[in-house]
């Protein structure tokens, strides 16, 4: 719900209250695609502190021990917490 609310906001500031209703939904088209399956072109609108320096935790999450298959196992972890299924074996 934050990040929903940010980012409407972060729009409404854009587009102004023509195109956004802050207690609505976000119309679809201007996140990125009709399906608003991507948010990718908003990214510039959307840094969070611009300016700041961008933080790249590579370095820090190689020497935990992460590869992909422990970061597929903790994004999956994520999302069975949701509710949602296990990845099938096959997978």
């Amino acid at each position: 719900m934050n990040l929903h609310a940010f980012v409407r906001r972060k729009l409404y500031n854009f587009y102004g209250p023509k195109y956004i209703n802050l207690k609505g939904p976000i119309p679809a088209h201007l996140l990125g695609n009709m399906w608003s399956q991507t948010w990718n072109n908003l990214y510039d609108m959307m840094v969070p502190f611009p300016g700041k320096h961008f933080l790249d935790v590579t370095d820090q999450m190689v020497r935990q021990g992460y590869n992909v298959i422990r970061m597929f196992r903790v994004a999956e972890e994520f999302f069975t917490s949701l509710g949602l299924k296990e990845m099938p074996t096959e997978f």
